[in-house]
């Protein structure tokens, strides 16, 4: 991709497919339900989420602000330029960036959940626009979760 990140993450949004404003969110967690129970998988919030979009503006706001927020640590970090070069090492190290930062594990868990959601936006976009290209940032913060649960601050 080409363009600043604030335009990169606006196009991957909007090409990726992801983008499902207007649509009922209800109607589509029901679809991934049944899809995850016929493929044998469990209904998990993290499992239904890999399988839908984003539904409304203010998640829209939100994710669009921590996909640019990564893309400008790997920027400085990395010296990377397009979002599409993203690699799980630098995802990596924006999260632990954040729990040495010593955000919340609310605040982490959202991160988590919004790089998640860029992982399907990536995913999307390299197989719409045959790039050949695969995104895996789950499992490296799935892999650091046990650390930011037993280090990160809880606020109730």
């Amino acid at each position: 991709m080409r363009g600043s990140i604030r335009g990169q993450t606006l196009h991957l949004l909007n090409a990726s497919g992801i983008n499902h404003i207007g649509h009922s969110k209800f109607d589509a967690k029901n679809c991934a339900r049944i899809a995850l129970a016929a493929a044998g998988r469990g209904a998990t919030s993290a499992a239904i989420a890999e399988k839908t979009g984003i539904h409304s503006l203010s998640t829209r706001g939100n994710y669009l602000e921590k996909w640019q927020e990564i893309g400008r640590f790997a920027k400085e970090e990395y010296g990377l330029r397009d979002l599409e070069k993203l690699t799980t090492e630098q995802v990596r190290e924006f999260i632990h960036y954040k729990m040495e930062m010593g955000v919340s594990y609310s605040h982490w868990s959202g991160y988590a959940a919004e790089l998640g959601k860029l992982e399907n936006a990536l995913n999307s976009y390299s197989s719409a626009f045959q790039r050949g290209a695969a995104y895996n940032f789950r499992a490296a913060i799935q892999a650091m979760r046990p650390e930011a649960q037993a280090e990160l601050p809880r606020f109730e």
